[in-house]
């Protein structure tokens, strides 16, 4: 561990030597359930900084903070939930300038799948969700060390076929061209993902997202899978026959959810309100503690 890491930047930040935190302390972080193995491992202190923070603002989807207050179990999640504000993953839409304007005739539509293939992005079961579907899955990750082209991948005691893509760069404009001259759907389906930035980044370019719950993002516009790869099969291949008029029609609606919902400004706008909310607040119980002293 980086000696970086081992700094409890929180404690560390403090104006007293003893205190645990700054008095202006807040958090920003992605927010699930039950924080990954992967997050954790580099975040040593994150338990006491979390319960010393003022507020935290969880990114992430609204699903994470419903299931957050569903539950008291003595999770760090549950112990905090009180000071836990939801806000939306951000992206910068406008820097999306291809979007997309046709999909591809039924029998030649393609899908897109982008991540670090974690065990909570559920790359699993997207894979077997497609298994023998009219389709060709793309894939995207830095996890994956072989040439670009088609590769066959082996998860457990199956064996799946896509096209390896390599790893991509949003800024390139011959892959967001590619994109959206190829491929009709992005896909995630995560088991605990606070809400992709992939699928941002796709809607903002027009695909339509077949997306679990758990992947973070919700919208009337895409298309929902489950957990189970037999359900996803047949959801999907509805997907894949769907008419170009009612695809455009999805594509344009998420373009307009992601732009409206997820820019930053309106996401600093909820943090700053908040943190200006705690301060009125503080000020004026330190005014009343004032007045009931003397």
């Amino acid at each position: 561990m980086g000696h970086e890491l081992v700094r409890h930047w929180v404690r560390d930040n403090a104006l007293t030597a003893g205190a645990i935190a700054h008095p202006h302390t807040y958090i920003l972080m992605p927010w699930v359930s039950e924080f990954p193995s992967l997050w954790t491992a580099n975040m040593p202190f994150y338990q006491s900084q979390l319960k010393a923070a003022r507020k935290i603002f969880g990114l992430g989807g609204k699903i994470w903070i419903e299931k957050m207050h569903e539950v008291r179990d003595g999770s760090i999640q549950s112990i905090v939930k009180d000071r836990v504000v939801h806000c939306n993953m951000g992206i910068a839409s406008e820097n999306f300038s291809m979007i997309k304007t046709h999909f591809n005739p039924i029998g030649e539509r393609q899908i897109l799948h982008m991540s670090n293939l974690a065990d909570y992005k559920g790359f699993d079961i997207t894979c077997a969700s497609l298994q023998g579907l009219d389709t060709l899955l793309h894939v995207a990750t830095n996890s994956i060390q072989t040439e670009p082209g088609l590769v066959e991948f082996q998860i457990g005691n199956s064996s799946y076929v896509f096209n390896y893509i390599g790893y991509v760069n949003n800024n390139d404009v011959e892959f967001n061209q590619w994109v959206t001259d190829n491929c009709d759907f992005y896909i995630h389906t995560g088991r605990m993902d606070a809400q992709a930035t992939t699928i941002l980044e796709s809607c903002a370019r027009g695909l339509v997202p077949l997306v679990t719950p758990e992947s973070g993002f919700s919208s009337p516009h895409a298309i929902h899978l489950t957990h189970d790869p037999n359900e996803n099969r047949q959801i999907i291949n509805k997907a894949l026959n769907l008419s170009e008029t009612e695809l455009l029609q999805r594509s344009q609606g998420v373009r307009e959810q992601v732009r409206r919902e997820h820019n930053w400004q309106t996401i600093f706008n909820t943090i700053w309100q908040e943190i200006q909310l705690d301060l009125v607040e503080r000020s004026y119980s330190l005014t009343n503690s004032s007045i009931a002293a003397s």
